[in-house]
């Protein structure tokens, strides 16, 4: 098979905010591509202009451009993919990630200049495709695939999720030390007095069905690497770039204890701190405590709403009680617990926002039985992280989505209205409330929880 010279592109997602994570997944793709004999070179879309990008492409003469980015980042990857075409007409565009996997079909409508859309992960997928583009092939046998045949848009072998993805992936040939300097976040005192923060996934896949979730990287079923894996790229991380604070990236790192406890262990012998995001229904006390001693400096809770209606709505399988006890627990641990809370969601009442305020008094009532410093330090972050107000989105790919497609605008709209936002601004209202009341209700809380002091 013949050298595929290739140009892997990561979109912005946002433009609230600097970009605070290096392109992981790309960095996958990329490993994979070489080891099948590619050559592959990275343009990342947060500091490069469309201009250096037109120049890239005139000199590189790439047999095959690949494109990926989250939902948000629909008009830059249109974009893209029209300046690709206009400056290098024979090359192949191939899209892939979030956007690719929540659209399907209706992407290579939207955006014509793209030749195939790879759904799902891609290191079972790559290979066929750089032997399609080397020999000319057609698309069919690619697993995980929509592409064009003729006028008709065709699907290969349907979705596909990767079995085995113990390789650490190469950073090298990325631009990510310009990420380092945006990487703190202020959750924790740790964190955010981190210089250099990595991210690592242990696992793909979520076994629950939150509504309002599109989950690129599988449901039910939960494919974990080995710890040996592990704790390999942890090391290849503080060796090579110094890193001095771990964002495990699981959907539910505490889900399985066993094993939570198992690379807490190994965690602990480094010496690094480290944050990861759970259920409230996976903690315990116990699982608490040796992950806290082992370096966990944060847990982030989709607690998501204080409304036991709104939580059913949600199909959270969770109730304001497990929050209440897994934010008190972890304060008791001395974990920093980074909660969040949606609003507007459909059908949501005025009622079901106030009861939001009735939770938030349940914790303060807590908080003043606290007489340790610490604790009441520890609680004192943990609520104003509370601030962090979000407005249901309906993302297409999500069951929130379809609910109501229905009554919202044609997809192209919804994804330029969502286009290189987060959901802590309001873009696609779901809700009976008005846009302006909703926004009201946000400001409110976001200055309720904010501003309280114990």
């Amino acid at each position: 098979m013949e050298t595929i010279k290739t140009l892997l592109v990561n979109s912005p997602n946002r433009k609230s905010e600097p970009p605070r994570h290096y392109p992981y997944g790309l960095a996958i793709v990329g490993d994979v591509m070489r080891k099948e004999g590619a050559s592959v070179d990275y343009f990342d879309g947060n500091f490069g202009s469309v201009e250096d990008y037109g120049k890239i492409l005139q000199k590189g003469n790439y047999a095959l451009v690949g494109i990926s980015g989250l939902v948000t980042t629909y008009p830059y990857q249109k974009m893209m993919a029209e300046i690709t075409k206009d400056v290098s007409p024979e090359t192949i565009v191939s899209v892939g990630g979030g956007l690719a996997g929540a659209v399907q079909e209706e992407l290579l409508n939207l955006i014509p200049e793209i030749d195939i859309s790879i759904i799902g992960e891609g290191e079972t997928s790559i290979p066929c495709l750089l032997e399609a583009v080397s020999r000319r092939k057609s698309y069919t046998q690619i697993p995980g695939s929509v592409f064009r045949e003729g006028d008709k848009i065709v699907r290969g072998k349907g979705n596909l999720l990767s079995e085995n993805f113990e390789t650490v992936p190469s950073l090298n040939g990325m631009d990510i030390e310009r990420y380092f300097d945006n990487g703190s976040f202020p959750l924790s005192p740790n964190v955010q007095t981190a210089e250099r923060r990595g991210n690592v996934l242990t696992s793909r896949g979520c076994p629950f069905h939150c509504d309002f979730c599109f989950n690129l990287l599988g449901r039910k079923k939960v494919r974990n690497r080995s710890v040996d894996s592990v704790m390999e790229e942890i090391d290849y991380l503080t060796k090579e770039y110094g890193i001095d604070f771990i964002s495990f990236m699981d959907e539910s790192f505490l889900a399985n204890k066993k094993r939570a406890r198992e690379i807490s262990e190994q965690m602990a012998k480094t010496g690094l701190k480290w944050g990861v995001a759970a259920r409230s229904t996976s903690v315990d006390k116990e699982i608490l405590r040796d992950v806290k001693e082992a370096g966990c400096d944060y847990i982030y809770y989709g607690f998501d709403s204080g409304s036991p209606e709104t939580l059913l709505r949600m199909n959270k399988k969770m109730t304001t009680d497990t929050n209440f006890e897994a934010f008190r627990l972890s304060v008791e641990a001395g974990i920093y617990p980074v909660p969040n809370i949606i609003i507007g969601y459909d059908n949501e009442s005025q009622r079901n926002i106030d009861e939001n305020y009735e939770f938030f008094e349940r914790l303060i009532q807590y908080g003043k039985t606290l007489t340790s410093t610490q604790d009441r330090e520890v609680f004192q972050t943990g609520f104003n992280n509370f601030g962090a107000i979000y407005f249901a989105t309906p993302y297409p790919g999500s069951q929130l989505y379809e609910r109501t497609r229905q009554n919202l605008p044609p997809l192209e709209e919804v994804l330029n209205k969502v286009a290189f936002k987060d959901a802590y601004e309001l873009t696609v209202n779901v809700s009976s409330i008005p846009d302006n009341k909703l926004i009201e209700e946000q400001e409110k809380m976001v200055k309720f929880v904010r501003g309280f002091r114990l």
